[in-house]
């Protein structure tokens, strides 16, 4: 692919990323040729939707869904399964931003949002509202995986501070309220829909 795409080899550590991502996403008992495939989806359309050198949409987000659209498939976002990985996924987001401070407020405004909207759900559907429970919502691993790594992604999130709080707090509301038609891929699809948006936005404008 390299051959026909670039000049030059060079070290493919995007499609590294995108692979580890979606890897981290799929269940780990899925045949391995789906995950491949999904990974060739996600790699591929990094590189057809692009606008300044930058693709529009989070690759691991949209092979993913490609590979629960045509195999059936589910996410498992089984980064977190015990409390260590819990925690080194945690250090590693600290990490990421420490790296790139200018990024902060894409997860900061996502998890405003996000625990906005989840605190304003649970009540207005008259669900269980205790303290522990908004508490543990707010903080469920999965959504911080998403907030810290894949809200965040540098090549797909906006650069440009200004339009950083908007993005992060649309993927917000697409992902908490797409989550009540698509448990589990809400998040994804929303911010597949977001950063398509704003790549068509930044061919408009």
């Amino acid at each position: 692919f390299q051959r026909a795409r670039f000049s030059n080899l060079r070290f493919p550590d995007a499609a590294l990323a995108t692979g580890g991502f979606v890897a981290l996403l799929l269940p780990p008992t899925v045949p391995l040729i789906w995950a491949g495939a999904a990974t060739i989806i996600a790699i591929a359309v990094k590189h057809v939707l692009r606008r300044a050198g930058r693709p529009w949409v989070n690759p691991a987000a949209f092979g993913t869904l490609a590979g629960i659209a045509l195999f059936g498939l589910a996410p498992a976002w089984w980064v977190t399964v015990n409390t260590t990985s819990e925690v080194l996924m945690l250090v590693g987001g600290a990490i990421l931003l420490a790296r790139t401070p200018v990024n902060w407020r894409l997860p900061a405004t996502f998890f405003v949002v996000y625990a906005a909207l989840w605190t304003a759900t649970r009540f207005a559907l008259q669900l269980a509202a205790s303290p522990q429970v908004l508490l543990l919502g707010m903080a469920d691993p999965v959504m911080l995986f998403f907030g810290l790594y894949m809200v965040s992604e540098p090549r797909t999130a906006p650069r440009r501070p200004p339009l950083q709080v908007p993005y992060a707090a649309f993927v917000g509301l697409t992902g908490v309220t797409l989550n009540f038609v698509l448990p589990n891929e809400g998040p994804l699809a929303g911010l597949v829909l977001v950063g398509a948006a704003f790549g068509v936005g930044s061919w408009v404008y």
